[in-house]
Order: structure tokens, then sequence, then C-alpha cells
């Protein structure tokens, strides 16, 4: 009998160890199965009896995964569920469903189970997770021996833990190749016309032969767009300053939260109007090339280099060498720096961490109510063509050109002229972590908490759904914890020294970034 049941079981995990390594997962689980309504031939009105199970878990489609195990309760047990992941990836504590059938075996009675019910898991890292479900078992139990048919009900709350196999990234094997070139998603003419080249910024990333190449023209080639969709969308006049490296961001009101559907409810800082003022910001997340000169000016051990243990957290064969270390990667953002390292960068340029509303206000350019910092509601043009470095799809990280990060200037600007403030890495904030923007003021607002361990990250990166990289979906990191999927750029106040470098139009080219780059004099 034990045999014949468990043929099921050793079926699925056949099919499971055929499977890519990467949606394979294994799990154990456990807990007290409480029958609340046995039938009225039972002897026992009401039993509890313990659960144990262990099995494997893969993903069927991007949505669904199926999970199978074998247990024991009060005789052994086979049972396959199907959960309904929609957020899977996406969730540091990821909320599912499932519904599912098993058998129960011994002596000479059968039971059909049909459990159905609802879970959290916690992703502790790319590996381990920890889940708590809660399901109503419906349970079918014959005895010929006995002519007794029962139908039952009964609540399992179950906790477990899952492991996860990694498999190796696809961008780690072509990052490793000799010759390999990561390569932008253009179009013939495409073209963004309103967007000057810079001709005095990052000398340092210039050395690279990609990044000359990418400046050696004008007017600059960038990702696919769509004359269609963005022939309306052109900077307004005497509104935003270009500065060379960072952009003067005019004084203004908005709405600030996220404006797109939440079924779930997953984001719930609401909706609040505040005001900021004017300030700089830079058009790119930080580089390699860039932190890598701050590091060597401060010092190789002074704490700031990027922590080379979050590609193998992650799950990765790559290493920090092979990305941060790596000439080919000179003009990507900076990832695998804590909250803190990033303050200090921006500190040692004269600047600071932009502000949660300030990355929102920059982010929207000026366009109330929209999902991204482009028109329309689509993260592709009208051709298809992709507008940030995200994932499409789970497992798709190459559909958009890039496997992995994509260079700071990759992909066509906002409004404002900045590049990539969704996808391609996530950004810190200033502002500690608060559930809700009530606790904000409705000017320049910043919350700052010394009891919170979390800031606020943006924008999404290249392992995002197309949700999470809208420019009203916000996240939290603890701020002493580095990974590869989160960078960042700096904001400046317009205090003194600042405006007297832009007043004079003074021209700077300081690769380490002593102070804000400024191309010409454009303000008003």
């Amino acid at each position: 009998m034990i045999v014949r049941h468990s043929f099921l079981f050793l079926f699925l995990c056949t099919a499971f160890a055929a499977l890519p390594a990467s949606s394979q997962s294994l799990v154990l689980q456990g807990g007290p199965s409480i029958t609340t309504n046995p039938s009225a031939q039972a002897a026992d009105p009401g039993e509890v009896s313990a659960n144990i199970q262990g099995g494997v878990r893969f993903w069927l489609t991007d949505l669904f995964q199926v999970q199978t195990t074998l247990g024991f309760n009060d005789r052994f047990t086979t049972e396959a569920a199907l959960q309904v992941r929609p957020f899977a990836g996406s969730l540091m504590l990821e909320p599912y469903a499932f519904a599912g059938f098993g058998m129960q075996f011994g002596d000479d009675s059968r039971r059909r189970v049909v459990p159905a019910g609802i879970g959290v898991e916690y992703h502790a890292n790319q590996n381990l997770g920890f889940y708590f479900e809660m399901a109503g078992r419906w349970q079918s139990e014959r005895n010929p021996a006995a002519e007794i048919n029962n139908l039952d009900f009964g609540i399992a709350p179950t906790i477990g833990v899952s492991y996860k196999f990694t498999g190796r990234p696809a961008f780690i094997a072509r990052a490793e190749r000799d010759d390999y070139v990561p390569r932008e998603p253009v179009i013939e003419g495409a073209v963004a016309e309103a967007v000057p080249v810079r001709e005095n910024a990052r000398e340092d990333v210039r050395e690279n032969p990609r990044a000359a190449e990418r400046t050696a023209s004008s007017p600059q080639v960038m990702a696919t767009t769509s004359t269609q969709a963005w022939s309306e969308w052109t900077p307004p006049q005497d509104q935003v300053n270009d500065m060379g490296q960072q952009v003067k961001v005019p004084d203004g009101t908005f709405v600030m939260g996220l404006t797109d559907e939440d079924p779930l409810l997953l984001q719930t800082a609401g909706l609040k109007r505040v005001t900021v003022s004017a300030f700089l910001v830079d058009k790119h997340e930080v580089s390699n090339a860039e932190y890598r000169a701050f590091v060597s000016q401060q010092g190789n051990q002074s704490g700031l280099t990027p922590d080379a243990s979050a590609w193998a957290r992650a799950g990765s064969a790559s290493t920090m060498e092979s990305y941060f270390q790596n000439a080919a990667y000179d003009d990507h953002p900076v990832v695998a720096v804590t909250w803190l390292q990033a303050s200090s960068f921006c500190q040692a340029q004269n600047g600071r961490l932009p502000t949660e509303a300030e990355w929102e206000y920059v982010a929207r350019s000026g366009m109330q109510g929209n999902i991204y910092p482009w028109p329309g509601f689509e993260p592709r043009d009208l051709q298809g063509g992709y507008l940030a470095n995200f994932s499409p799809g789970r497992g798709v990280y190459a559909a958009d050109g890039y496997a992995f990060t994509a260079p700071v200037e990759a992909f066509v600007p906002t409004m404002w002229g900045l590049y990539n403030v969704s996808g391609n890495v996530a950004e810190w904030v200033q502002d500690s972590y608060v559930a809700s923007y009530s606790s904000l003021s409705n000017f320049n607002p910043h919350y700052e908490d010394e009891g919170e361990p979390r800031r606020v990250v943006r924008g999404g990166s290249w392992a995002s759904d197309d949700f999470y990289i809208g420019v009203g979906v916000r996240d939290a990191q603890v701020a002493d914890e580095a990974n590869i999927y989160t960078g960042f750029r700096c904001a400046y106040d317009l205090g003194t020294d600042v405006q007297n470098i832009i007043e004079a139009g003074a021209e700077v080219n300081d690769p380490a970034r002593q102070t804000p780059i400024i191309a010409e004099d454009q303000s008003n």
C-alpha cells in the first residue's frame, strides 16, 4: 500500500530532478492537525495529531509552483499542492495561496485529503526561506471492513523551511569571457534629441572604450523610443537647468505615493501632498569607476570597499573582482554598498543622499499621477522596446539587453534628464523607514528614527518586476547590509559654495567629484 501511493511522489521527484536547478527547492514542514467537526461515527468528537512532511517544490510557470510531500500524521500521507505566487521574487515577505490533494493510508481504511489555504514566506536570502501556512483540510475516509464513510473537516497551521537550489546565472558565464562586452539595446533612428552629450564629465569613465564610443557623436543614440508615444515628451522651458553631471530641480509641489494598482495592499504608505525646495541631483547612478576613485582617495582600508560577500549571499558565482574591479564595468553602477558607505561618498562630494520625497519628485519629472518616469502605463514603448533594465518574468533578466546591471547612461532619460531612476539598481535615500506618510512633514519631508535599522530604497533593480520599478513603489533595507541589487546617486543643497560655482560657470574636471561638476552657466 505504501509503495503504491508513494509512486506519485517518486514520479514528481524524478520530474523535479529534470528541472533547472534555479527552480527547485527542498521543503520540510510540520504542525498540528486539528479536526474540528469529526463525523458522528468517530469515537472522539475532536482530534489533534502531529503532522510532519518533507518534499520538493518547483516552478510550473511564472505564477504557479507545485509542492509535493511525503509525511506522517497518524498514518503515512502523500500530498501535492498547487501554489499561486503573484509576487514571487519581489517581496521579502511573500504571501501566497494554495490548494491540493492527498492520500493517507494505513490499516484497512484510506483517506482522501483536500487541503486549501493561505501562507506567507519570509526569504532570509536567495536560498533560505521560512514560511507559515493556515489550511483547511477536508478528509474523506472509507473503511470497507467497517462499512464506514466519513467526511471530516479540520484546520492545520503549519510552519516550514525551504531551501532553494541556485543555478549559475547566465550573466556570470558571459561576463567571465574575455571578449564579453555588454550590449545596449538600440534601434536604428532612435534618438534622444533633447539630451545633450556631456562633454566634460566622468573623464575617468571615458577611458573605457565603450564609454568613449557612446559619447563620440551627437545626437546621442539611446535605448528604443517611440516617436508617437513621446512626441509630446519634452522638458518644459525654464523649468530644469542642465548642469553637466547634475540637473537643478525647481521648487515644486506634488502628490507623493503609489498611483498604480495595489490589490493586495502591500504598499501602506498612502498618499501625501508635499512641497520640495530646489536642489541639485545627479543625472546618473554612481559608477564603479567613480566609487573606486573615492575608495582609493580615502584609503583602501577605510571600510568603504563594497561588500565582497554580497555576491555569494545572492547565490552568484561572480565576485566583486569580476564586477567592481573589472574595467569592463567601469561605467556600470556600483553595488554592494551599505547606506553609510553611500552617504560617505556623497558627503565627500559636498552632497548627500536625496530624501525619499526628493527622489520621487525628480522621478516623476513633473508628471502628476504617472506610474513610471515616462508617459503611459507600460515599461515598454509602442514598438515593444524596453524603457528600463528590469526583469519582465521569473528568471528573465536579459530580455532588455542586460542580464545584470546596465551602464549608467543606458536607456532613455526622464523628462528632467535623469537616467535609470527605474530599474538597473535600486537606490538608497536618506529616510529611515516608516510605514505611513502621515508621519512626514508636508514641506521638505525627511523622516529620521535612530531606533529604526532600515532605510528606504527606491526605483527597483535589474531583478525587479514591472511593479517594483514604479516611481511610487518603496521598499526598505537594513542600513548596514549590502546586496548586489542596490546602488545610489547623490543630491546637493543649493548652498553658497555650489551656487557660486553655478553663477561663475566654472568647469570642474575632478574624477573623484569633490564638488558637483558644472558644464556651463545655465542658471535662471
